[in-house]
């Protein structure tokens, strides 16, 4: 269970650097 949380909030982490970076290229 444990893990799976950590795999969830890795994920999330990585989408939402992923969309700041589309934001900023977007901006840009």
């Amino acid at each position: 269970m444990r893990g799976a949380l950590r795999f969830y909030v890795c994920q999330a982490l990585i989408c939402l650097l992923t969309l700041v970076a589309l934001g900023i290229d977007l901006e840009a």
